[in-house]
Order: C-alpha cells, then structure tokens, then sequence
C-alpha cells in the first residue's frame, strides 16, 4: 500500500492559513476581541502550538484541520507532556558526559578533601578512646595540634590518606551515578543508593581494618566477621541519611504548607546537614559493638556486658561521631552540591 509523504511545513503553515480564511469569511465577522471564548473553542497545549507557529490570532479550534500535520512537523523534545506544558527534554543533554564526568570526580575529589583532615583526626581519637590507649578529649587536641604545627607531615599520614581515599571514592560514585541517570532520564534515587553504598562500604571496611589494627588494644588480629556486618550496617545507614533522606527531609520542610515555612534552599541545606548527623543515634551502637568484638574476643563475656560498655560509651562516642558525620556528609554534601552546581553552569558557557 503506498505511503503518503509528510507535508512540509511550509506547506502545512499554507494549509493552516487558509483554513483561517476560510473560517472567518464563512462566519462574516470576528469575535470581539474581548469576548471570551466559548470551553470549545479553549486552545489545548497541541493548538496553543499550531496557534503560536501559524502565527494567528484566531481560536485554534479553527485550525483543526492543520493541527495532525504541524504535530508531526513538530521536534518530539518540544511536544507538549502529560502536564500540559512544552518541555525540552535536550535542556537534560546540553553538557556532554566526556565533559560533565571529570567536572563530577573533581567536585567529589575536592570536596573530600576540605573534610578529611577533621575526619581523621575523630576516627583515630574514637578507636584509641574505645580502645583505651588514649582518652578521645586528649586525642582530639594532639590530632588538631599536629594539623595546625605539622601540615606537611599530618596529611601523609595513612589516617589521613585513607580518610580522603574514602570520602573521594564515595562522592564520585554518587554524582557519577547521578549524572548517568539524569542523562538518560531515568529515577538516580535506587541506583545512587546501592552504587555509592557499594563504594562507601567496602572503602570504609579497608579503613576500618587499619583503624581497628593501628589503634586497638593488643597484638593486630583478625577482625571477627561480625565486626564486618556491624560496620557494614552502619556505614549503610549513613548513607542513606546522607544522599536519600535529605530531599525527602527537604520537600517537608519547604514551602508555607509546612511548619517551618522554609525556602527550598534553606530546606535543601537544613536537611542536608541534619539528616546524616541524627542517623548517628541509630548507628553508633554497631560501631561500639564492632569494636568491642575486636577489642575484647573473650567469648565467655555476655550480652550484659557488651551492653555495659555501650552504654558507658555512647553519650561520647554519639557527639564524636556527630562531630565527624557533619563535615563528611553535612558539610562536604553541601560543598559537593555546590561545587556541582556551579561547575555545570560553566560548562554550559562553554
């Protein structure tokens, strides 16, 4: 069966310009131009188009007859969504991966790095307190000490190095996946979770192994599979708190429906810097227990034990790792969005 070729659109603008004259000789006048329009003759998104492209000032009921081929004249990145509304889906495009990746890993390299110095200097003084080699207050003060007195020399230590590994690795698999999944249009919220929770886990395990060994209490040993899933666990919550909880935080805080009436900004770095830090009053159990098994493998202890020592231990260990929480996922979330945000408008400059 022979296929007809489409019209071109000089052609199908003619068509709808005639139908126009036509229209209005039939019905021998105009409508007033103030008199509104009948629900009829109300323009759809698909008229509003053909309307707008014929250049016509008469309802675009008139144009009916045009308004199949102009559609198909149409680009399919401007035709009007479910919304009603034209949306130009190239917008999502106009930055070229080979381009926005390398902006992406040095946003995430980066910002891991403005946090890493506090986070090492917490999670060294954590293991040696747990331990008991060194009380964390103590621990705290001679780490900042040899930051501020000994630059050089703090940031090629192994505390230091694997920190910023850490932090690097997860912040560059979660914009990666972010910036895959906006491209190709799809949901980023499951893929970011597993990708990032993926990179961060087993990061953090490797650190956590140096941690346990470098600072604990006796000879270095093998660290209990249980320590692992503790760990593990942890290092899960965190990072839901700190890539998937905060929009959802933030869409209850925005806006004048809310109790706080929050600008979408302010709630974005409000949620941002609070979700990951009270996730700690969840999480710091495990670290403690994980610990305690490396620390003290004395199988004969019981659960009333183990339950003592986290309990003598989570008041100070909670706001310790609070205080290490909020630069990694607060402070360096908001900088990494930042640092983001801009670096893709400069790359649309380009």
């Amino acid at each position: 069966m022979p296929t007809t070729a489409p019209l071109p659109v000089s052609a199908v603008l003619l068509s709808a310009e005639t139908a126009v004259a036509s229209a209005a000789s039939t019905s021998g006048s105009a409508a007033a131009p103030s008199a509104p329009l009948p629900d009829a003759c109300q323009d759809s998104p698909a008229d509003r188009i053909v309307s707008v492209a014929v250049g016509s000032t008469a309802p675009a009921s008139l144009l009916a007859p045009a308004v199949p081929a102009l559609q198909a004249s149409v680009p399919p990145s401007v035709q009007p969504q479910s919304g009603g509304q034209p949306h130009d889906t190239r917008q999502q495009h106009r930055v070229p991966l080979h381009m926005l990746l390398p902006l992406e890993a040095a946003c995430a390299v980066v910002s891991a790095g403005l946090v890493a110095p506090l986070i090492s200097i917490v999670d060294k003084s954590i293991f040696a307190n747990a331990s008991g080699q060194q009380p964390l207050l103590q621990g705290l003060l001679a780490g900042i000490r040899t930051l501020l007195t000994r630059p050089a020399y703090f940031v090629r230590q192994p505390s230091f190095l694997l920190i910023w590994g850490v932090y690097s690795g997860t912040y560059i698999t979660a914009n990666t996946v972010q910036a895959l999944c906006d491209h190709a249009a799809v949901p980023w919220q499951i893929p970011k979770f597993v990708g990032s929770s993926i990179a961060n886990v087993g990061l953090s395990v490797l650190k956590d192994l140096y941690f346990t060994r470098a600072f604990g209490s006796g000879p270095a040993r093998p660290v209990p599979p249980k320590s692992y899933t503790l760990y593990m666990t942890r290092d899960a919550l965190t990072i839901f708190s700190s890539f998937n909880l905060p929009p959802l935080l933030s869409s209850a805080l925005a806006g004048p429906a809310t109790p706080l009436n929050l600008s979408p900004g302010t709630a974005d770095t409000v949620a941002q810097l609070v979700a990951p830090c009270a996730m700690q009053i969840l999480s710091t159990p495990l670290h403690l227990h994980g610990m305690d098994l490396y620390n003290r493998p004395d199988t004969a202890l019981s659960a009333r034990d183990r339950v003592a020592f986290i309990q003598r231990e989570y008041a100070v260990t909670t706001a310790a790792r609070v205080a290490r929480i909020f630069p990694a996922f607060g402070i360096g979330g908001v900088a990494n969005k930042y640092l983001r945000s801009k670096g893709r408008a400069w790359l649309e400059t380009l």
